[in-house]
This record gives C-alpha cells, sequence and structure tokens, in this order.
C-alpha cells in the first residue's frame, strides 16, 4: 500500500523489494516495479523538455530585446531630426531594417519552441561570419554612441590570456 501511496504522490524515489514467498506476488510487485521504473524515466524526460522549453523561451525573448531596442533608438533620432540628413537617414533605416528582420527571425523561433516537446526535436546549429556580425554591431553601436556624443572604438586589441569570446567582445566594447 505504501508503494501505491508513494506513486499516487509522484514519489517515484523508492524501489520496491520482491519476496519469493508467493510466485504470483511476486510477479505482481516486479511488474509494479517495472511500471515504477518506466513512469519516473518517462515523467522526469517529460520534466527536462519543460525546462528546456521555459529556457529557450526566457532565451529568445531576451534576445529580442536587443534588436528593439535599437528600433527604438533609431526611431527616436529620425524623430528628433536626423531626417534631415540623407546619409545618416539611410543608416539608420539599414539599421532599423536588419533589426526588425532579426525580431521577425526571433519571434518565428518563439513560435517554433512548442516543436521541442516533439521526441525527434534537435537544436541546429548555423555558421556565421564572425567578421561581418562584429562589425554590423559596430555600425549600429555608433550610430546610437552618435546620439549620446559617445566615442565607439573599432579597434580590437588581442590581450594577453584572452581566449573567451566574450572576454574579447567586452575588450572591444570598453574601448
Amino acid at each position: 500500500m505504501t508503494a501505491a501511496k508513494n506513486i499516487q504522490h509522484n514519489n517515484l524515489d523508492f524501489s520496491l523489494s520482491v519476496t519469493q514467498d508467493a510466485k504470483e506476488l511476486s510477479q505482481l510487485l516486479h511488474a509494479f516495479e517495472e511500471m515504477r521504473k518506466e513512469l519516473k524515466q518517462s515523467l522526469a524526460k517529460q520534466w527536462q523538455l519543460e525546462e528546456d522549453r521555459k529556457d529557450m523561451t526566457a532565451a529568445i525573448a531576451h534576445d529580442l530585446r536587443t534588436p528593439l531596442t535599437i528600433i527604438h533608438g533609431h526611431t527616436e533620432i529620425l524623430v528628433e531630426g536626423s531626417k534631415k540628413d540623407p546619409e545618416r537617414l539611410s543608416r539608420y533605416l539599414h539599421t532599423i531594417y536588419t533589426n526588425t528582420q532579426r525580431s521577425i527571425q526571433l519571434l518565428n523561433q518563439l513560435q517554433e519552441v512548442s516543436v521541442i516537446e516533439n521526441p525527434g526535436f534537435a537544436v541546429k546549429s548555423e555558421p556565421i561570419n564572425i567578421n561581418t556580425f562584429v562589425h554590423e554591431k559596430a555600425n549600429e553601436f555608433q550610430l546610437l554612441c552618435q546620439k549620446k556624443r559617445l566615442h565607439l572604438c573599432r579597434r580590437l586589441v588581442k590581450q594577453k590570456g584572452q581566449t573567451n569570446f566574450t572576454e574579447i567582445l567586452s575588450a572591444f566594447l570598453k574601448c
């Protein structure tokens, strides 16, 4: 009876002891033990998938903030009068367009998160050209820095002992 109550309360961290007294009772206990193990494994997988889905949703929502913030900043600058300079207008519109496309891509990814519940789900990695990525981001940050009259150093100096890409980008942004 204790085993049945444990299973009823989702407590699967126990094992059933099999006795040799009555063959039928022993077979029944063995069957229950196998069901318990399978149920525990199935629930653990389901709980992990749910956690992965929550983490992915949170990551996409976080990633969506960056392009929206850039779009907002550039739109704000255009509203304040940068539209009188055709070159600046073109750069700002290009940045807004690029970040709108990125936002749409992130929203599509968010919509596809439900696929994670599919047992055949696999994360797809995509190669990127890091030079192009950093150059595009530097251009976006440069435009934002101009509004605040800040200087953005585009020179990347490798410091001794730096191997982590995050550290390199941090050094780039601190210039």
